[in-house]
């Protein structure tokens, strides 16, 4: 009933299911996404990274928080997955086809993943290619005045699946 993406070099906490589970049950959004581990291979030491609260003027701009996160497989299926022919950013510009259908996002309490920086083939390129490939990005979803509609929040978010799941 539920997908969570998470990029290949990625892995998930021993307790990441049951946090996105019991926490998505929390609140009325579409999907929940959370925070993540880095590893510092140099020294061994995990940071956590805490995305910021879902705004949806935000990600007209810019991704909010990484691929993973908790997304009624339903409301996927829904905006047509994720963009094949997105020029990178494929993870914002999922998220970003969410918000354009009022399907909102929720941050709740993590970290549920390890993110491996190091390996992310496609997150060094798209960070290389900076604001030129995030405004192509933007330019796939720009209606005839130049911007990118918005839906609002309020979808009533699939919290009762979680309900059920949690059973």
């Amino acid at each position: 009933e539920f997908i969570i993406p998470l990029d290949a070099d990625d892995y998930f906490t021993k307790r990441a299911m049951e946090v996105y589970v019991y926490n998505h049950r929390m609140h009325n959004q579409a999907y929940s996404y959370s925070g993540h581990y880095m590893l510092d291979h140099s020294t061994g030491q995990a940071m956590h990274s805490r995305p910021q609260d879902y705004d949806q003027s935000i990600y007209r701009e810019f991704n909010i928080h990484p691929v993973t996160a908790f997304v009624p497989t339903e409301v996927a299926r829904e905006v047509g997955g994720f963009h094949e022919d997105a020029p990178g950013w494929e993870d914002w510009s999922f998220f970003l086809r969410l918000a354009m259908h009022g399907y909102c996002g929720h941050y709740v309490r993590g970290p549920v993943f390890v993110y491996n920086q190091l390996s992310g083939v496609n997150h060094f390129t798209d960070i290389r290619l900076g604001n030129d490939l995030m405004e192509q990005v933007r330019n796939l979803f720009r209606n005839e005045k130049g911007e990118i509609p918005m839906a609002g929040c309020g979808c009533g978010g699939a919290a009762a699946k979680a309900k059920t799941a949690l059973q």
